[in-house]
């Protein structure tokens, strides 16, 4: 323990440093990104007592990707006025808590494969560089706000339990059965992953003890995984209506097919864009050939490294079943990343000797490992640097993850705008968007989430949901059931009003996640395009946007607005 708090307190001054340098490269967000603001409606109107709710006194909708992380957030938004730097500091806690665990184990693993101590440091070093340079890793880990840090340090944990050299009854079930239910509270994949985990922890007591000893020992960790599973499924029913989240439905098609085409695309974009994860992928591929050698010979024993490969490959699977993901920088990837690295780890030191055949004495051979291990360190360290600078500086990924905090921190100044805009009316609009987290923190009104993630009726349309991935469940017909009275508002400077109006048609809202639902005659003759502000309100600026013809009328009629209506034809 001494020496695993000294190693945690090493290595959280590293991530510190690290989450300090990447919320620098992106100019210092105070919001996380506008998904992450989506948890923090959740969690604000948890701890107000509304439930879990995404409008206050609205319908119950499961519209998080992390049943954990909400309630994390709402114990926060509990006791501090400014939860973002609390969640910040948790995401560095989680972050430094599991890369500790990561370095122990390499630690341990070396010293009973019989290398040096130094060697160990060697492979440690190399774990560490590669993960805390990669931009991508800790973007998404620690300044999106978002869940990431908490399903990548419980993924990362249960992993090192599974390939421990030695296991116990007492250890599966004190730790790994509460690390479980945790994961199954954390994401909905945890369905897979742990039963990936209890698979390979079935399948290594099996080889040590034989496979009836084996079911009988597990048969209660089974049956508690199971109860869990069926109650988290029940409480979903009872209290949501579905037995999965509201995401799910809104985001994943119904054709397993097109999930797999568009899934295979996203991990052959993942494993072609940066030459480290082609590296460490290449390298468990190989672990796998090995293990499988290990296997038709005879050979296959109860050894946890065996099984490391295993678990990166049900990393690198899940996503493919369900589609991809949207977002830049492979945010889905980001939980498998350190267990890819483990994998490379493991490779270099551990399989890669075994085929290299060097005539050596016992004591040259132990010194041309620990040269040929350190080669390879300075050599990854050389290309490190001269690849991550370049991703630091201009990455494409990280530039349009840029946006996201745009996003997040233009949504909360529109949803303040139409709040004070609005304020005097006897009911605030209802407005529908696309982007729904930053508006919807400030803004108490109904906000209609048009891509279904926080609204039962969009996401449960039928839709093939194929398209613009996250972003494919809009369909028209289910639009006019809704009806906000506002669509997609801006705020704009009154002299940038009549460009907004010549890029409508072309605009990606309008072309994408909308379908083209402004080019419609239906759709122009409900609504028209106008600019709104309030006579007692700043001058130079106005509220933009997509209005309801009769609620538009109802504005006119008051004289506490300056009203001005834009023709449109979709033309």
């Amino acid at each position: 323990m001494r020496n695993f708090s000294l190693r945690f307190f090493f290595v959280l001054l590293l991530v510190s440093v690290a989450a300090w340098a990447i919320w620098a490269r992106f100019e210092y967000p105070r919001t996380g990104i506008d998904d992450a603001n989506i948890f923090f409606v959740y969690a604000q109107n948890a701890a107000n007592g509304h439930g879990f709710v995404y409008n206050a006194g609205g319908e119950r909708v499961e519209g998080f990707s992390s049943l954990l992380w909400t309630l994390i957030c709402s114990t926060v938004f509990r006791v501090s006025d400014r939860p973002e730097i609390i969640l910040l500091f948790i995401n560095v806690i989680l972050l430094s808590f599991g890369i500790t665990a990561a370095i122990s184990y390499i630690q341990r693993a070396f010293q009973r494969g019989q290398y040096s101590y130094r060697s160990g440091l060697f492979a440690s070093f190399l774990f560490m560089t590669l993960l805390l340079t990669s931009p991508m890793y800790l973007a998404w880990n620690l300044v999106s706000l978002m869940e990431n840090a908490l399903w990548s340090t419980l993924v990362l944990l249960a992993t090192l339990f599974v390939i421990q050299d030695e296991l116990s009854g007492r250890a599966m079930y004190g730790f790994f059965l509460p690390l479980s239910v945790l994961l199954l509270f954390t994401r909905p994949e945890a369905y897979a992953w742990v039963s990936a985990f209890t698979g390979i922890l079935f399948v290594r007591r099996a080889l040590a003890l034989g496979w009836k000893p084996a079911f009988r020992e597990l048969m209660p960790l089974l049956a508690a995984i199971l109860l869990t599973i069926v109650g988290l499924t029940l409480f979903r029913i009872v209290y949501f209506g579905y037995p999965l989240p509201n995401t799910y439905y809104a985001k994943v098609s119904p054709s397993l097919f097109y999930n797999i085409f568009q899934g295979t695309k996203y991990v052959v974009q993942y494993f072609v864009s940066n030459p480290i994860v082609s590296i460490a992928i290449a390298a468990a591929m190989l672990d796998v050939v090995h293990t499988a050698l290990m296997f038709m010979e005879g050979k296959l024993t109860d050894e946890g490294l065996l099984f490391l490969p295993l678990v990166a490959g049900t990393g690198l699977l899940l996503p493919m079943i369900t589609g991809g993901d949207h977002f830049s920088s492979f945010r889905f990837f980001q939980a498998v990343y350190p267990i890819l690295l483990l994998c490379l780890v493991y490779f270099l030191w551990f399989i890669l000797p075994q085929y290299i055949q060097i005539s050596l004495t016992p004591s040259l051979l132990r010194r041309s490992r620990v040269v040929f291990a350190s080669s390879l360190v300075v050599l990854f360290a050389a290309a490190l640097v001269l690849y991550q600078v370049r991703d630091w500086v201009s990455s494409e990924e990280l530039s349009e993850m840029s946006d996201e905090f745009e996003f997040a921190d233009d949504g909360r100044d529109t949803g303040q705008f139409a709040r004070e805009l609005f304020a005097a009316e006897p009911e605030l609009p209802a407005i529908g968007v696309i982007r729904a987290g930053g508006i919807k923190v400030t803004y108490p009104g109904e906000i209609i989430d048009l891509m279904g993630l926080n609204n039962l009726t969009m996401a449960h349309n039928g839709g093939e949901r194929q398209g613009e991935k996250n972003h494919a469940a809009f369909e028209k017909a289910t639009f006019y059931q809704l009806q906000p009275d506002i669509l997609n508002p801006i705020i704009v400077p009154l002299e940038d009003r009549i460009s907004k109006v010549a890029d409508l048609k072309t605009s990606w809202d309008n072309t994408v996640p909308l379908k083209g639902l402004y080019n419609e005659p239906d759709f122009l003759s409900v609504y028209v395009y106008a600019s709104v502000q309030k006579v007692d309100m700043q001058k130079n600026k106005a509220l933009m946007g997509w209005f309801e013809k009769k609620y538009l009328s109802q504005l006119e009629a008051s004289d506490e607005y300056v009203i001005e209506r834009y023709p449109y034809t979709g033309e």
